[in-house]
């Protein structure tokens, strides 16, 4: 038994069976440093989210606080591969195709996570399709990445031998209650990672994880055995990436913002992602800070944004006498963003449209022929009021702004100078193609350097003054047409085209100049939204650099990954080109509850309906042959049959599994128990003295769903009545078990009898427990105890009660045996709908990692009349516990309103005891037999009120 100061030592393991004596002594010998390594307990989060984040940063984290020498291999690591990358520079074009033999291991408790054999081969297609570049959704990418987007050349295929020279599909099923946990303790019969990438799926993970994997380099030694993936289940075989992004860990890769981990150590940030923009180490990435699920927009350059302003148009080549098209080249001014030369943005040359077709000056962009609509006059005309003309949308100047790949742009204004002749136009404006789409104004931003130019309504330029000097910097706002988070990105063939109208000139023939036209705004590389590391749930690709160090990480010895794809090992798996398995299968099943509660036990009612979950492994079968004792239909050639079932009790199934090369049989003589839909019982006193009751009237009476060394069971040595009670050994540790030696999660649970209670207004259930916890801190205590109950022969269960916390230490820290205190737990049995003629309660354990034994006894349900007296006469009193040890309780009918009489008498029938007790108002009448000097024997009781009087024996002893 595990004592209160026990060393809390958490450890790895290979699983039932995989465990040698020299590994059990390593593992012993690094106990201290596995702790906190790899079994990282993840806290459960809420699963109502329907998209996931990948825990591998937070695990990472941990091993860097509880290993010393973790950073250091990953240092040394790093400058391998960068090694091997730079050796490896002129075999680019090496079409070498790496096979990597793959076992999923499903941890499952009987539930929907017990996924198909179909789920897991579509899950393989949809890999080989992701990392071989033949996803079809890559096409739906942003253009520049598709174009740099890589094939790792990896095929993966399930393994068709096992470790032990079997055969085997590959698929590696576990049933254990491990599937509610999903952390490294989960992870159950691990295959060699120098033969096989080990991939674990459970039903739920803490933290709203998807899934993690760790770095090549994170685990040595023993440690070794939590290498691979561990995801959820519900990711199997579905629209999603979740597995190719965890193996893109097994295979060094970062996620894009790289290893930053959010909410570890006071690093800011939600979903794991940090706050700052950071970096991968990959080249072709950008830096992120990462997306959050759901967040598709892909043209997001929060990391990568900076600022430009580029004079697009000085006009130097444009001469008086030329045509409406500027012929000048567009400066192409170079800037740099991540070491890579750009040209923000792609414009084309200046037009004039609706104008005259003959420019007017040298050096400048200038022609006549606009509206007029301004007092032709010598002197200066300054009324904006006195302008008659309208704008002419038929008469303009245009340019367009084209994205270029791989840069995404924000244009914030446009910027240019402008002059006229004496008698030329006195207002222009600008407008653009995007949003408005030229039908309104953009905002005119007014120079203050310039006298002459003045803002009306808030969108027209006008020149003040009657003058044909230049007139600099009139600038107009693009914001208008980019709503919030919007850019012009070069996805799709979208352009904007900006165009300069004037109007109101003196005269048709008056000419409107500009000249150096500048556009400022905001450019940057792309974020990789779509990038299988990121958690955008829109992923669609791996970059070329990130496949370069994934092939690099498989060309090293770190972590195994070498000796994966090498020939003699894919002959070892059965993954050889060429290879024929000429497996049988090997047969199990198990009945399939529908039940809300995960894991669940074995059974129904009669002539309810049972289905049966084909659970074969080894080769796939494609027949089956079924026997169901006293079932209907009594045989079947279903996969998945259903039947049901006539009597009562444990039921025999047989299961033939056959296929081309050989067939197995398995036969389960509990394979389910079945209920009648109405018990004989109408309620239960339990004290487990009787052996007999414990085997007989607790036919379900207990369940180690974890199959291992805890269980429930009666004890002698511990009890409130006599000297038995029922004993869950949960401070009993194994060390021989590798994957949970603390019991942390392991659940087992004690059932009832079925009762019939149909009629009994103001049933309960009573019990009394004892237990203590090795936890120093009422936090490390997460130990928990259940109360259930069923009203369909045990097909769905409700939650009555959770005694958890200081409620359930009774003895706090004190593991003496037999306990110090006891506690009752009283449960009013209500609603009186739900008290059928089928009730069945059952009491459920989650054990924490220090976890001590649990005591239970006096389980009492129902109402307190209709036992027996001396006479064999149905009367109206419930003494219990009886036999008892000192304290015993009596319930009377009548006695909360009427005075009831008590007298004890000794088997010679001397008066021990006699007391007229008041009405109790509905409380228990208790009495201390030792109180009272009473020794250990049999002694008659009786009761008398107004409402009657009953007699019944009453025995005393240790």
């Amino acid at each position: 038994m595990a004592t209160a100061n026990q060393p809390r030592v958490i450890v790895l393991t290979l699983g039932p069976g995989k465990c040698q004596p020299n590994q059990f002594a390593q593992v012993i010998a690094m106990k201290q440093l596995i702790l906190g390594l790899t079994l990282v307990g993840l806290p459960l989060a809420s699963m109502a989210q329907q998209q996931h984040v990948c825990a591998a940063d937070e695990m990472r984290q941990r091993l860097i606080e509880n290993d010393p020498s973790y950073l250091e291999r990953e240092a040394l690591y790093e400058a391998e591969l960068r090694e091997l990358m730079r050796n490896s520079a002129v075999q680019r074009d090496d079409e070498t195709v790496y096979i990597i033999p793959i076992v999923f291991h499903v941890i499952h408790a009987g539930g929907s996570e017990n996924i198909t054999d179909e789920a897991i081969f579509a899950e393989v297609a949809q890999l080989n399709a992701d990392y071989r570049k033949l996803n079809p959704d890559l096409g739906q990418a942003v253009p520049y990445y598709q174009q740099i987007a890589g094939d790792v050349k990896v095929e993966f295929r399930l393994a068709q031998i096992d470790p032990d020279g079997n055969c085997t599909n590959g698929i590696d099923r576990n049933y254990t209650p491990e599937t509610l946990v999903g952390n490294d303790g989960s992870k159950y019969n691990f295959w060699p990672r120098t033969m096989y990438m080990n991939v674990w799926t459970v039903k739920q993970m803490g933290g709203g994880a998807a899934g993690y994997a760790y770095y090549p380099s994170a685990l040595t030694g023993v440690a070794q055995i939590a290498d691979g993936v561990i995801m959820l289940s519900s990711d199997v075989g579905v629209d999603g990436n979740t597995l190719t992004h965890e193996l893109g860990h097994s295979f060094n890769l970062a996620h894009t913002w790289g290893n930053n981990a959010a909410g570890i150590d006071g690093v800011q940030g939600t979903n794991n992602m940090v706050d700052e923009c950071s970096d991968d180490g990959v080249a072709d990435t950008p830096f992120t800070k990462g997306h959050k699920p759901g967040y598709c927009r892909k043209h997001d350059i929060t990391c990568t944004a900076k600022p430009y302003t580029n004079t697009l148009m000085t006009f130097d080549n444009m001469f008086a006498g030329g045509g409406t098209v500027d012929p000048t080249t567009i400066p192409t001014e170079v800037d740099s963003i991540l070491g890579q030369p750009v040209l923000p943005v792609v414009v084309s040359n200046l037009t004039a449209v609706g104008v005259g077709t003959t420019s007017l000056a040298d050096g400048n962009f200038g022609f006549s022929q606009w509206g007029t609509g301004a007092t032709d006059e010598d002197g200066p005309d300054t009324l904006y009021a006195n302008m008659t003309g309208s704008i002419d949308l038929n008469k303009y100047y245009e340019f367009t702004i084209n994205p270029e790949l791989p840069f995404a742009h924000r244009p914030s204004t446009i910027t240019f100078d402008l002059s006229r002749t004496l008698n030329g136009p006195r207002t222009f404006a600008v407008r653009a193609s995007r949003a408005a789409s030229f039908s309104g104004n953009l905002v005119a931003l007014n120079s203050a350097s310039d006298p002459n130019l003045k803002v009306e309504s808030p969108s027209v330029f006008w020149i003040k003054y009657d003058v044909d000097a230049t007139i600099t910097g009139a600038r107009v706002n693009l914001a208008s047409l980019f709503p919030a988070g919007d850019l012009l990105n070069p996805e799709t063939p979208e352009t904007i085209t900006v165009r300069i109208y004037a109007w109101n000139a003196e005269e048709a023939d008056g000419g409107f100049f500009v000249d150096n036209i500048k556009l400022a705004g905001t450019f940057g590389l792309m974020e990789n939204t779509e990038n299988y590391m990121e958690y955008s749930y829109c992923s669609r690709q791996f970059t070329i650099g990130q496949v370069a160090r994934m092939r690099a990480a498989m060309q090293s010895n770190v972590g195994d990954r070498r000796s994966l794809w090498q020939a003699d090992n894919l002959v070892a798996t059965g993954t050889n080109d060429g290879y024929q398995p000429t497996c049988p299968p090997k047969a199990d099943f198990y009945a399939q509850m529908s039940t809300n509660l995960v894991p669940a036990s074995a059974t129904a009612c009669a002539g309810e309906t049972v289905t049966f979950r084909n659970n074969s492994s080894g080769g796939a079968a494609d027949s089956w042959s079924w026997t169901f004792q006293d079932g209907t239909p009594s045989t079947s050639d279903q996969r998945n049959p259903t039947v049901t079932f006539s009597g009562s009790g444990w039921k025999t199934v047989t299961l033939t599994a056959s296929n081309a090369f050989g067939s197995d049989t398995r036969t389960n003589t509990f394979a389910v128990n079945i209920s009648s839909p109405e018990s004989n019982y109408t309620m239960l006193q339990e004290s487990f003295e009787s052996f007999d009751n414990f085997d007989n009237l607790w036919p379900l009476h207990a369940e180690n769903y974890d199959r291992n060394h805890t269980y429930f069971g009666r004890f002698n040595g511990a009890a409130t009545t006599g000297t038995h009670c029922v004993r869950l050994n949960s401070g009993a540790r194994n060390q021989l078990d590798l994957i949970d030696p603390t019991n942390d999660e392991d659940i087992d649970e004690l059932l009832t009898p079925a009762l019939n209670l149909v009629g009994q207004t103001g049933a309960q259930l009573r019990f009394r427990y004892a237990y203590s916890t090795g936890a120093v801190t009422l936090e490390e205590a997460t130990e928990r105890l259940e109360v259930y109950r069923s009203v369909d022969c045990g097909e769905n269960w409700s939650l009555l009660s959770t005694i958890d916390g200081a409620e359930l230490l009774s003895n706090g820290n004190n593991t003496d045996v037999p306990p110090a205190q006891w506690a009752q737990k009283v449960i009013p049995l209500t609603p009186s709908s739900t008290l059928t003629a089928n009730n069945r309660y059952k009491f459920r354990f989650t054990s924490g990692p220090f976890s001590n034994d649990l005591f239970i006894d006096d389980i009492n349900i129902g109402i307190p009349v209709g036992i027996t007296d001396v006479n064999g006469n149905s009367v109206f009193m419930n003494l219990f516990p009886n036999p008892t040890n000192d304290h015993f309780t009596l319930q009377v009918t009548g006695m909360a309103t009427e005075r009831t009489e008590v007298i004890i008498t000794d088997i010679r029938g001397a008066e021990v005891y006699r007391n007229v007790h008041q009405p109790t108002g509905g409380a228990n009448i208790e009495i201390s037999g030792r109180g009272l000097g009473l020794s250990n024997g049999m002694y008659m009781l009786r009761v008398a009120n107004a409402k009657g009087s009953s007699t019944t024996k009453l025995l005393v002893g240790e």
